[in-house]
């Protein structure tokens, strides 16, 4: 792997990274994770409360490239958000095998 790969890797794992506190910070907040979840909430009820939440994020967020990749792409952000949060995760976990008894059975022999 030569230099510029090494440098867009470490630029790949960097923006992921920085999308994972995003959606971690989005998921500790009780009140919009209700309200998405809520078939009560408008979508823009719902997007208001997401603008609260990202204003909140962005406060405490020091990166000035950070924050301005999030300012710029917050609706993509929130519509990747929805999409990681309502589709079920799969199972990573091997089903239980029965194993057939090959043990005789009791039954008495006439």
């Amino acid at each position: 792997m030569n230099a510029t790969e090494q440098e867009r890797e470490a630029e790949i794992r960097f923006w992921n990274a920085q999308t994972d506190k995003l959606f971690e910070f989005l998921k500790t907040d009780g009140k919009f994770m209700a309200m998405l979840r809520s078939p009560n909430f408008t979508r823009d009820e719902v997007e208001k409360e997401y603008q609260k939440v990202l204003r909140r994020y962005l406060r405490q967020t020091s990166d000035a490239k950070v924050r301005k990749l999030i300012d710029e792409n917050k609706e993509m952000f929130l519509e990747e958000f929805k999409s990681e949060v309502f589709t079920p995760k799969v199972s990573t976990v091997k089903p239980y095998e029965i194993t057939i008894d090959n043990y005789p059975s009791m039954v008495a022999e006439s």
